[in-house]
């Protein structure tokens, strides 16, 4: 045990499978779409950015 907070922890991923392992651990998800991903996973995605580099903009509070 790393002794993190889960609620100050996030995963970014491209996939509702990578979603649903954030929320099963507790930490904020962001989806980064690309090729692959479904419409119905962007549709249900909690957070959604265009590339990594926004997701870490949104994980540091910074407005994109």
């Amino acid at each position: 045990m790393l002794g993190v907070d889960p609620a100050r922890c996030a995963l970014v991923g491209d996939t509702a499978a990578d979603l649903d392992a954030a929320a099963a651990a507790g930490v904020r998800a962001i989806l980064v779409p690309n090729a692959v991903t479904r419409r119905e996973e962007i549709a249900a995605a909690p957070e959604v950015a265009r590339d990594l580099g926004e997701a870490v903009s949104m994980l540091l509070g910074e407005a994109s």
